[in-house]
């Protein structure tokens, strides 16, 4: 999980209606928009979850990937969180892990930046 230090993942923020090509993604189609929150299935097996502000500018993103080993395609991973700077600390990158759990059965990550690892800790930590 990458959560905010490095910059260059500000990309996960493209705007919902964009049609490019995203790194990492490839095309991306509309599955659902639900909460403010807008899923997006992408070309490449990856999902991304984008959250809105009351405006509809993108807060906060997270990148989900498929485990391709779980046999019902259930199972994924968090690959990257990125919140905009302004938005931090608000609870809005836990509102997309949330969602991300109604779609899939989210695995803990293993490589893991500082603000990554506190981010899963605190997952982790609610759903016991």
């Amino acid at each position: 999980i990458g959560v905010g230090e490095a910059e260059g993942l500000v990309w996960l923020l493209s705007p919902p209606n964009s049609r490019d090509t995203l790194p990492y993604v490839g095309r991306e189609k509309l599955h659902s928009t639900r909460h403010r929150i807008v899923r997006f299935n992408g070309q490449f097996g990856g999902y991304r979850y984008v959250k809105l502000d009351g405006s509809d500018e993108p807060t906060a993103a997270l990148l989900v990937a498929q485990d391709p080993s779980s046999p019902n395609r259930r199972k994924a991973y968090i690959v990257s969180v990125y919140t905009r700077p302004d938005m931090r600390r608000q609870g809005h990158a836990m509102a997309l892990i949330r969602m991300a759990e109604k779609d899939f059965i989210l695995q803990p990550a293993t490589h893991l930046s500082r603000a990554g690892a506190k981010l899963q800790s605190a997952w982790l930590k609610s759903m016991r």
